[in-house]
């Protein structure tokens, strides 16, 4: 009797969890897919996989990774264009700017905010995601703005 009563109770929270977990829905916003400069370096060819990138259900594109940290990047990449083409598909980018550690935390803010004008203002592209960095990890530790931190990207 105590073993049926056990089992009926695991019968019974089980049945909970599988009801709970299948209200919880997860948001489209979260699935995205990174651009990452796929044909200007490494040979990358994400401009191949257009139609199963969208059969995935992806909604945004980051356009950024650790590269997009030098300001190199930015001046040679053509940002309009991958904009563009990231709408034509059906997506909304993501644009990351730039953390450079070389920087302090008001060179850096400049820097930024220079190019949120830039495609926001001079270029019209209207962008409404903005992401600050790549993967704020232990790359970005050993300044004294520590942007690997909480604080540090706070301030930022």
């Amino acid at each position: 009797m105590k073993k049926a009563f056990l089992s009926l109770i695991c019968i019974m929270f089980i049945g909970q969890l599988q009801k709970l977990s299948a209200q919880q829905q997860i948001s489209q916003a979260f699935y995205g897919q990174n651009f990452w400069i796929p044909n200007l370096k490494f040979g990358g060819q994400l401009e191949n996989y257009w139609s199963e990138i969208k059969a995935s259900g992806v909604k945004y594109i980051r356009v950024g990774g650790k590269d997009y940290d030098g300001v190199n990047m930015w001046n040679n990449t053509d940002l309009s264009a991958i904009i563009d083409s990231i709408r034509k598909k059906g997506f909304e980018p993501i644009i990351q700017v730039p953390i450079d550690k070389a920087k302090n935390l008001s060179q850096n803010a400049s820097f930024d905010s220079s190019i949120v004008v830039e495609i926001n203002v001079n270029r019209a592209k209207n962008i409404i995601y903005w992401e600050i960095g790549n993967e704020p990890d232990g790359s970005y530790a050993g300044t004294s703005f520590n942007y690997n931190t909480v604080q540090g990207i706070s301030g930022y």
